[in-house]
């Protein structure tokens, strides 16, 4: 089933710029709700999606310091659309492994970066969807 999402207008003062990020709230899997978040940067230049995928990966792995890298790769959709998808691994204190994945996509010079975390059970339960809800995504032009 497609949804789109609410749209709605609000008038900024000088100064004031949108930067939303979007959450699509997924199922409880063992008392964890898990969630798909998208982060749209609105101009990237003339960036590639590898050259703005390698941006922002380089930026979180400083930022996180230690994690394992799974998969670091270029692709495309079943829709034709051409991605940067990274998944990696981080160990918090507590002991339990967390799946990361990182989608990126540049579509008219607008940047999409899709995340989610997973744990091991439920990467293997919701990634395939994680994917399908990946796959269906279409910009509006603007």
């Amino acid at each position: 089933m497609s949804k789109t999402n609410f749209q709605f207008t609000i008038t900024l003062p000088d100064g004031w710029e949108d930067n939303s990020i979007f959450t699509f709230m997924g199922p409880d899997v063992h008392g964890v709700r898990h969630m798909l978040n998208l982060t749209i940067d609105k101009n990237v230049g003339d960036h590639t999606v590898d050259s703005y995928a390698r941006e922002r990966i380089q930026l979180t792995q400083h930022s996180i310091g230690s994690a394992d890298t799974l998969k670091d790769a270029a692709r495309t959709l079943p829709n034709g659309l051409p991605i940067h998808e990274w998944i990696y691994k981080t160990v918090p204190v507590d002991g339990k492994g967390q799946f990361h994945q990182q989608v990126y996509a540049v579509i008219d010079r607008r940047g999409y970066t899709f995340s989610a975390v997973y744990s091991k059970m439920s990467f293997k339960l919701l990634a395939g969807q994680v994917e399908q809800i990946i796959a269906s995504f279409l910009p509006l032009k603007t």
